[in-house]
Formats: C-alpha cells, sequence, structure tokens
C-alpha cells in the first residue's frame, strides 16, 4: 500500500502544552528555516518555516517543535530560490516512501534544492537523494517553466 501526501502550508497553533515552543518559534524563525518536530521515540518530522507562524510540511501532530538548521552540512538556498521551490509544490499529490521520499527530503528539498534525510540508520549523513530530488526538481520545472 502506497500512502500520499500532500504538501501543505499550516499555521503552528498552539495547545496549551506547547504553546511556549511555538511563541519562541514564532519569536527566532526565519523564512526557510528547518522545523522539526522531535518524537521521544527517537526519529523527527520536518517541514519549512514559511514566515507568520506557517510551516509548510507533508502532516502530524503531537511533537516537541523546534527550528533546527544545524542537522544538515548544506549551505541554505536564496530565499527567492526556496519560494519557487515551496510555491511549485504545495497542494501536490506525492506518494510518501519512507526512505527515498519523505518529510525530511522534501523540507530539505525546498530549504537547499537538495532531498536529503538523516535519520535512516546506516545511511551515510548529509548525502542527497537523487530520487526524490529529481521528483521535486520535475514538478518544480513543470511549474515554473
Amino acid at each position: 500500500m502506497q500512502l500520499n501526501r500532500v504538501a501543505h502550508v499550516v499555521k503552528l497553533v498552539p495547545k496549551p502544552a506547547c504553546a511556549v515552543q511555538v511563541a519562541e518559534i514564532e519569536a527566532s524563525a526565519h523564512f526557510g528555516d528547518l522545523i522539526e518536530f522531535a518524537y521521544p521515540i527517537g526519529y523527527s518530522h520536518w517541514g519549512v518555516y514559511d514566515g507568520d507562524g506557517y510551516v509548510i510540511h507533508f502532516a502530524v501532530a503531537g511533537a516537541h517543535v523546534l527550528v533546527s538548521n544545524t542537522r544538515h552540512a548544506l549551505k541554505p538556498s536564496e530565499p527567492q530560490d526556496m519560494k519557487r521551490r515551496r510555491d511549485a509544490l504545495l497542494d501536490k499529490q506525492l506518494p510518501y516512501k519512507l526512505f527515498t521520499q519523505n518529510c525530511e527530503h522534501f523540507a530539505t528539498f525546498v530549504r537547499y534544492g537538495k532531498a536529503v534525510c538523516n535519520q535512516i540508520p546506516g545511511k551515510t549523513k548529509n548525502k542527497e537523494c537523487e530520487e526524490a530530488t529529481k521528483v521535486f526538481s520535475d514538478i518544480v520545472w513543470r511549474e515554473t517553466s
């Protein structure tokens, strides 16, 4: 069975238990920052900060949320490039593949132009997933050409 997810822009809505976290993110995050939803089981969900309390991501709830730009050894793209990628991918139906096209691949592609996932056990850190980069790049090219 293949899972499909749609990239959405969602507002970080503070629930009582995480209101401080959301306030800290809104106060410190900048457009294009990677937002990590850290779970106590050892895995994280990823999104990209879109400004004014909004995050672009595939979808999840119930995690510790933080700005997390230091887990990937890549240089961020210029904001206009991030916005071009974001706009092209929003509301697209995309297959979710745990090892080759997941939320971290999506978020890092928007921020860096390269799809990377550093939380897959046994995989080299900061290594581009060329399959995911190609899928995302092809969509951006079709939408912006």
